[in-house]
């Protein structure tokens, strides 16, 4: 499968030809953006199974570049930003790391040493794509469940037997069971510690981003 570069770069058409020259030699599809706005605006992540993508994101010493590097973040978290610079400074390369950047190239680079970090880039994006799907996708099922169906799951979540939630909720332990069945039945799922794996998956997904 092809690999897509989304490249950002604002009103330089001389670098813009001068990066697509050095780089249509790879297997890459290229997509331009003016700014990073325009990039939200237009972006969803691919539906395919195996997708590649990663950004390359034209930065300099104007003020506002981590700015624009947490702009994007904070809306695509999961697809890896290659910095590209010909205004590099320790400063900008330092602060492009501590805000999330997956590499940074002063201008002009090596082709081969570009290439090699968007392909991992891009393998990168191939997994955290698969487990962001899988994030929503069990997200989506949990969200089915019922305020009543909710408080009763983290009771049993919480260790409680049908017994002992049912005498915390002033329910009848036979209320407790057909809600139980029915969390399972909307959730699809067979035992408790499917339950607890699938849940606990939804818990620590963000912190592992």
């Amino acid at each position: 499968m092809n690999c897509t570069i989304h490249v950002i770069i604002e009103n330089d058409n001389v670098f813009k030809n001068k990066l697509k020259l050095m780089m249509e030699s790879f297997d890459y599809i290229f997509k331009f953006y003016n700014n990073e706005e325009v990039y939200i605006s237009n972006y969803t992540y691919p539906l395919e199974e195996g997708a590649k993508e990663c950004i390359l994101l034209f930065l300099n010493n104007d003020g506002s570049h981590i700015n624009r590097l947490n702009n994007i973040n904070n809306n695509f978290g999961i697809v890896p930003i290659i910095i590209l610079s010909d205004e590099p400074s320790i400063s900008l390369c330092r602060e492009s790391f501590k805000s999330g950047a997956f590499d940074f190239f002063p201008f002009p680079f090596k082709d081969i040493e570009i290439s090699n970090s968007i392909n991992c880039a891009a393998e990168r994006f191939t997994h955290e794509l698969e487990d962001y799907k899988k994030h929503i996708y069990l997200t989506n099922k949990f969200d089915r469940l019922s305020i009543r169906e909710r408080e009763i799951m983290d009771m049993i979540l919480d260790g409680n037997t049908s017994k002992e939630t049912a005498e915390k909720l002033s329910l009848s332990p036979r209320t407790v069971e057909v809600h139980r069945s029915n969390i399972y039945t909307k959730l699809g799922i067979k035992s408790l510690p499917q339950l607890i794996q699938e849940y606990d998956y939804i818990n620590t997904y963000p912190k592992n981003m």
